[in-house]
């Protein structure tokens, strides 16, 4: 109970951090720093964090070839998908538009677990990911979205952003746990940054990606807020809990990071999008119903 528990918490946690991650995004974009720099400079500190704790804590472990293909795919696939298709989203859509395909993953994340894991999906679950998706429309206010500001490839790159966070927080809950935590996580974000490095390098000059130059202090806030935390809570708690239950969970994201919005960049918070905050929450709460009648992730 106490492990199910904390791993609910870890989930929410790291969904909470995730809230704040593009707001900060659309203020360095704001600052005059590009999406090649931007997505490697915070692989880069991540990567060094994760190495800082694996020392600190002597985190090693055995990790077989299979095991490291699968911290690979769920890293490169899951977060350095994630990564660079929802801030390729955010330089071409608003950020509401960007968010709202993002959150696509909560039936995504229930249609591979049905489709590919086998998995039976229950009522409440269902339930409780219409009332999340209702709740999501409300907060992002659609119908005020002004039509010119959305683009095919703003919404393309939304997607697919949902698909990669899918693979994520589903791969997450099926990773070995028996290699440490910290050497797990500075497995999947180390592999990542050489993927990503090497792609960015076939396009980019190695001089656009610096991660040690001007770019530095939203490369170090990214890392820790994209790269270190996160990654560390979800992949401590999302075997605890499953991975229909992780995807639900990390909708926690959209509340918080509306008001991360409205605190640092000053957006309104109409009445209507606390009401979609609050029949969010409301879905987190009936899909816990079933959890708890059952006992079951």
């Amino acid at each position: 109970m106490l492990d199910r528990t904390l791993g609910i918490l870890s989930v929410l946690a790291a969904a909470s951090i995730y809230g704040f991650v593009n707001t900060i995004v659309k203020l360095a974009y704001a600052d005059g720093f590009e999406f090649p720099e931007l997505t490697i400079s915070q692989y880069v500190y991540g990567t060094i964090g994760l190495i800082v704790l694996i020392l600190a804590t002597r985190s090693f472990g055995k990790v077989t070839l299979r095991d490291y293909l699968k911290l690979l795919a769920v890293g490169g696939i899951g977060l350095g998908g994630t990564s660079i298709a929802l801030y390729k989203s955010l330089a071409y859509v608003p950020t509401s538009v960007a968010l709202v395909m993002l959150f696509q993953f909560t039936w995504i994340g229930l249609l591979i677990e049905m489709f590919v894991l086998k998995r039976k999906i229950h009522r409440n679950e269902w339930i409780a990911v219409v009332i999340v998706l209702v709740g999501t429309l409300l907060v992002l206010r659609i119908t005020a979205i002004d039509s010119g500001a959305v683009n095919a490839p703003g919404l393309i790159f939304g997607f697919i952003a949902a698909i990669c966070y899918s693979v994520f927080l589903i791969g997450a809950s099926v990773l070995p746990e028996t290699i440490p935590q910290f050497y797990k996580n500075g497995l999947m974000v180390s592999g990542t940054l050489v993927l990503l490095f090497v792609g960015f390098a076939v396009t980019t000059p190695i001089a656009e990606i610096n991660p040690f130059g001007a770019v530095l202090k939203w490369g170090l806030l990214l890392g820790i807020l994209a790269q270190l935390v996160p990654p560390v809570l979800f992949t401590y708690g999302a075997p605890k809990i499953g991975g229909a239950l992780t995807s639900i969970l990390s909708s926690f994201e959209l509340p918080v990071g509306i008001i991360a919005s409205n605190l640092i960049l000053g957006e309104q918070v109409a009445l209507v999008q606390w009401i979609g905050m609050l029949l969010i929450l409301t879905g987190i709460f009936v899909s816990q119903v079933r959890q708890r009648e059952t006992g079951k992730a």
